[in-house]
């Protein structure tokens, strides 16, 4: 049997079949269970995500069993040989083999993660999974009780907790969850016209890599998103209480748009935002503004974005920002450019209700790491809200040849 010393918080994984997690949660007593040790031993206080690299787990101490205990068997086994392409390497093969006996083989992949701390299991479902890695939620802020692994009581009522996320946890990044939902929360530094965006977005994808964020880790199999885009933006006069902006994206892929709406008077931290995919519009879209939107609105200058996103995630809470690194030109006059970084809250992996509080804490600690990379170039830059409709206004009114283009799109 594995044990552990009540004084080590100590952590394992469990593998067993697929089915588990999705068509049959309860253990019965033939089914055998695989839980391997892992020499990772983390703070008894627990994340919200664990990433788990079989390249990195090093020795595992493996003891397969049936549920009903009548057969086991024990392993040891590096974790880059566990599996091989998602399948079950040698040793672990072996293992199960021996407990199977003459009976069909169950197939082990990873179900759940467990940190073990005294009388207390700290429980994790698996959410994603690839050839190389597997990432695990928690599935609930309380642990279970438990004073060893032997009686499997908390095995049961992990897969009972996870059956009642089924369709969430189950489901690709469908339990992604939003703070604040309806709002854009975003810090802005504007950088020289023609800062090395790339430059910067690479060094800070380097400086995540190599664990200079305390806490963060680059987004999982989301690292580094690159974007080209036109933008069509009109300032919004009337109603006095729609006042902000409406733009429209081309879809890249297929024909329409992308809408974004945003409210507000004054660029400022957080703004109400509304993102709609539409269809293919008949007429300009001059027209479908003030006569579907039933806005006054000025046209001002279409641009062009390029743009490179690192995303990172807190391990802690779930939390995921994005640190976006744009250049914006005028179509029209492709010399009139403004350069930004937005550090960004996008959403929030996690089983619980997103903190808001935590949010805001987090997402100031990143965008104050963040100056300190632009201070690192050596690049003359202002933190403010600035906005991409405060910057097409001031090219209007101060740059020749800036000017709203004809109507026609």
């Amino acid at each position: 049997m594995i044990g552990m010393a009540d004084r080590d918080a100590a952590t394992y994984l469990v593998l067993a079949r697929a089915d588990l997690l999705t068509e049959r949660p309860t253990l019965l007593d033939q089914d055998v269970v695989t839980i391997g040790r892992l020499s990772d031993v983390r703070a008894v206080d627990p994340p919200n995500t664990i990433i788990v690299r079989w390249a990195d787990l090093g020795v595992v101490d493996l003891m397969a069993r049936t549920v009903d205990g009548s057969r086991r068997a024990q392993q040891v086994a590096t974790g880059d040989a566990l599996f091989e392409s998602l399948l079950p390497g040698f040793p672990l093969a072996a293992l199960t083999r021996q407990i199977t006996a003459d009976g069909p083989i169950q197939p082990a992949t990873p179900l759940l993660y467990a940190i073990h701390a005294g009388q207390a299991l700290h429980l994790y479902s698996r959410v994603e999974i690839t050839a190389d890695d597997v990432c695990f939620l928690r599935t609930a802020t309380v642990p279970a009780p438990a004073d060893g692994l032997d009686n499997l009581d908390w095995l049961r009522a992990a897969f009972q907790t996870h059956a009642g996320l089924a369709p969430t946890l189950n489901s690709y990044q469908c339990y992604f969850r939003k703070a604040f939902p309806g709002q854009e929360l975003e810090h802005k530094y504007t950088l020289p016209d023609h800062a090395p965006i790339w430059t910067l977005a690479a060094d800070t994808h380097h400086r995540v890599h190599a664990g200079h964020l305390p806490g963060f880790t680059l987004k999982y199999h989301d690292e580094l998103q690159t974007w080209d885009y036109l933008n069509h933006l009109f300032d919004i006069d009337e109603p006095a209480t729609e006042r902000g902006y409406v733009s429209f994206i081309p879809s890249i892929t297929t024909p329409g748009w992308r809408m974004k709406r945003k409210w507000f008077t004054t660029d400022s931290f957080a703004r109400r935002e509304q993102l709609t995919d539409l269809p293919p519009i008949d007429g300009s879209l001059d027209d479908y503004v003030h006569d579907v939107l039933r806005l006054q609105a000025r046209r001002l200058p279409t641009f062009r974005r390029i743009r490179y996103d690192v995303n990172v995630e807190s391990l802690s809470t779930g939390h995921y920002y994005g640190v976006f690194f744009d250049r914006c030109h005028l179509t029209e006059q492709p010399t009139q450019a403004m350069s930004q970084c937005e550090v960004e809250y996008c959403n929030s992996r996690t089983t619980r209700p997103p903190d808001e509080a935590e949010v805001l804490s987090e997402i100031e600690r990143v965008a104050i790491w963040v100056g300190t990379i632009l201070d690192d170039h050596n690049l003359p830059t202002t933190r403010s809200h600035y906005s991409k409709l405060s910057y097409l206004r001031d090219a209007v009114a101060g740059r020749a040849g800036a000017r709203a283009p004809h109507a026609g799109v």
